[in-house]
């Protein structure tokens, strides 16, 4: 059985918090139990000192907008599969 997979894109200006969000986004489905992936975070963590990963963006200044979007079901990768597998 295929797992079902759910994009969730992160995007703003250079500076904006998009790492920071994106990270409380995957801590917060995991904490809940989902698998996440993403190479995107993981590539900037590489580059960041422990804890800059979670930095709060200025939040007086920061609107998140949260939207939904139907899109047709994309095969899952292989190395998508391997990750929630623990792979």
């Amino acid at each position: 059985m295929k797992p079902t997979i759910i994009n969730v894109h992160v995007s703003g200006p250079t500076a904006s918090g998009k790492t920071a969000v994106l990270a409380k986004i995957r801590k917060a489905l995991e904490a809940e139990g989902f698998c996440c992936a993403s190479p995107d975070l993981d590539a900037e963590a590489r580059m960041m000192r422990p804890g800059d990963l979670e930095a709060a963006p200025r939040r007086q200044k920061t609107v998140v907008v949260l939207s939904e979007e139907n899109c047709p079901r994309p095969p899952a990768r292989p190395e998508d599969q391997a990750q929630c597998r623990g792979g």
